[in-house]
């Protein structure tokens, strides 16, 4: 029913089976995706920037309702349903200001490498630089603006550092990401299972190089096999059930 997300919060723990809990954030995706589309095409396009602020504020709001209640900022639909409407609106400038883009075209070489570095520091340092209560309700919509800006600068920039796309290992993988991310736990618990039977993870060198790529190699091989027999074939259905406003 896409409502692991709620049923963490109501348990107070993740499910049973701790491989399905990566899963509580593709139920907040689908509850964005149920609700969302039907809402904008009721509406006309000049409003949706409208919506997609509105969505943001709405979760901004939330968060400081329920600021010190940790798993509801953590898992909640409503405490990220901002990120998403991030997305919304950095798509739809994109499609319709030709000024919005070029402005992107543009950026400045240090602008890029400031982008990046405030990335990897909350990656390593998210607890600190948000610590301060204001910024822990803002922390949300800071981490989906920076990273949406890595999403414009990848696409449109003409200084960047480095283009995913021209690495042909990144763009092959991006077709499985979704299945990596959703049984890359089930890989893992597998080979610490195989790894601790054989005792071959008792050093630190045993588990750098030798589970950690074993896991991401099942990783990808699962991922393959359920996009091969299994997205495929829904994906093949996409143009039978797509609706573009022009």
């Amino acid at each position: 029913m896409f409502l692991g997300n709620i049923n963490i919060i109501q348990n107070g723990a993740l499910p049973d089976a701790g491989s399905l809990g990566v899963l509580w954030s593709v139920a907040v995706e689908e509850q964005f995706y149920l609700a969302v589309p039907f809402i904008l095409i009721i509406l006309p396009t000049k409003l949706y920037p409208w919506v997609f602020c509105g969505v943001i504020v709405f979760s901004i709001l939330f968060r400081m309702l329920y600021l010190n209640n940790d798993l509801m900022l953590e898992m909640h639909t409503f405490a990220f349903v901002g990120n998403l409407a991030t997305g919304g609106l950095i798509a739809y400038f994109s499609i319709s200001s030709q000024r919005f883009v070029s402005f992107f075209e543009e950026l400045g070489l240090r602008f890029i490498v400031i982008l990046y570095l405030s990335i990897i520091a909350i990656f390593f340092f998210r607890t600190e630089i948000f610590s301060n209560w204001l910024l822990n309700i803002l922390s949300s919509s800071i981490i989906a603006s920076l990273f949406a800006i890595v999403i414009l600068e990848q696409t449109y920039s003409k200084n960047s550092i480095f283009k995913m796309r021209n690495n042909r290992v990144f763009s092959y993988l991006g077709k499985y990401t979704y299945g990596l991310y959703c049984l890359h736990l089930i890989a893992a618990i597998f080979v610490l299972q195989i790894t601790a039977y054989l005792h071959i993870n008792t050093q630190l060198w045993q588990v750098i190089f030798l589970e950690s790529p074993l896991m991401l190699l099942i990783s990808i091989l699962m991922a393959y096999i359920t996009y091969r027999f299994y997205e495929k074939p829904f994906l093949r259905l996409k143009d039978r059930f797509s609706f573009q406003r022009l």
